[in-house]
Parts: structure tokens; C-alpha cells; sequence
């Protein structure tokens, strides 16, 4: 996704993919953020994961943005 991650577009394209990963991978109502800082290495819930990807994107190489 190479769309500002200030856009109305991103955001509403990142709550889509936030529903999905949730639905599937959620565990404790918390999922691996793929945030630059977090690289999947900590588990955060819904709303500090939409955070992160906001201020900080997906670490470099993540796949699973398929939309």
C-alpha cells in the first residue's frame, strides 16, 4: 500500500485489514503489530496497533497488506 498514511483511504484500508488480522490471528484480543518498531515482535491491542501503523507504517517487507 503506497498511499499516505495520513489519507482517509489508508486509514479506512487499515481498518479493513485490522477486521481481518483480528478475526484470524487475535489472541487475548491482541495481535503482533507489524509497525517499524515493533517488527511483529510485541502483541497490542486493537487500538495502539492502528497507532503504531499510522505514526510509524509496516516494517519493511511485510506481505500480508493485500488490498
Amino acid at each position: 500500500m503506497s498511499l499516505p498514511r495520513a489519507s482517509d483511504e489508508f486509514k479506512m484500508s487499515l481498518s479493513t485489514f485490522l477486521d481481518d488480522m483480528f478475526s484470524k490471528d487475535a489472541v487475548g484480543n491482541q495481535i503482533c503489530c507489524p509497525c517499524k518498531k515493533c517488527v511483529r515482535r510485541f502483541c497490542h491491542y486493537r487500538e495502539d496497533v492502528y497507532d503504531h501503523l499510522i505514526v510509524n507504517g509496516f516494517f519493511k517487507g511485510f506481505k500480508q497488506w493485500l488490498l
